[in-house]
């Protein structure tokens, strides 16, 4: 079926979009990445209150599709980013420009979606374009592991809001700071991150990541599949063995309670 067919995600310059609609749903119904929409709504141009498709997706959510093998990453260039293109070439070269007086097709839903300009991007392309995200993705990871809607978090001052159903549907439950394993932060600062937490009704959570976390099991747990790397590790066989959930990942969680002390948690 083609619901069932993996989902195309379109790196265009530094973002990641997806265009069809039945697939903005399905990542929000079935696989809980709810991404932002960022189109214009044909009824409302000018509101940017409200939005419409296509769908931006942060890296973090783009690396968890790929790697869990529901979704590829394909790059498109649209014709009228060629025109621009053509428009510097010909300014550099001091040749008068011809874009100016051309009409150009910006890409809808159907012509992103069934473009033959399309081309598949391997993932080690799309850890390129990491930016210094990857401490974000692990943690992005267990937290979306755990059953998680995660969204960001920037105008609280944090990395990620967690919430326990969809957005739409309930409010954030914890409000997640992105830290190195060993990073020292200074009393004020878990106090802020408390009072902050608890003044929107949240608990304050403190996502510390190991640089190279190594994969092992417990005595209860399953193996893991032999000679699987970090990477391409299966995500749902993580999600059903709580055993090792936290070494796949690397991420270990601690909840700042009151007075600033930090106390480690299960998710």
């Amino acid at each position: 079926m083609e619901d069932q067919a993996p989902i195309r995600i379109f790196c265009l310059g530094c973002g990641f979009f997806v265009y069809r609609t039945a697939d903005i749903l399905r990542l929000r119904a079935q696989y809980r990445l709810v991404g932002a929409l960022c189109g214009a709504l044909p009824s409302k141009k000018r509101k940017s209150a409200s939005c419409g498709s296509p769908l931006l997706l942060s890296y973090e959510e783009t690396l968890l599709a790929v790697e869990s093998r529901f979704a590829i990453l394909v790059k498109y260039v649209p014709s009228w980013l060629n025109i621009d293109a053509k428009e510097h070439d010909s300014e550099s070269h001091g040749a008068p420009s011809q874009a100016a007086n051309t009409f150009c097709n910006i890409p809808t839903e159907d012509a992103a979606a069934n473009s033959t300009l399309a081309e598949p991007l391997p993932e080690h392309e799309l850890r390129k374009r990491a930016g210094g995200r990857e401490m974000h993705a692990k943690v992005f990871r267990a937290l979306w592991m755990s059953g998680m809607y995660v969204t960001g978090a920037a105008k609280y001052g944090a990395d990620y809001l967690v919430y326990p159903g969809d957005p739409l549907c309930c409010h954030a439950s914890m409000l997640v700071h992105v830290k190195h394993e060993h990073a020292q932060l200074r009393l004020p600062q878990r106090i802020c991150m408390h009072r902050l937490a608890t003044a929107i009704k949240k608990l304050a959570i403190i996502a510390r990541v190991t640089a190279t976390p190594d994969v092992k099991t417990g005595d209860d747990a399953k193996p893991l599949p032999a000679e699987r790397s970090m990477h391409s590790l299966d995500l749902r066989y993580c999600a059903d063995n709580d055993s090792v959930r936290r070494t796949c990942t690397g991420v270990s969680f601690y909840s700042v309670e009151l007075g600033g002390t930090e106390v480690e948690i299960d998710i």
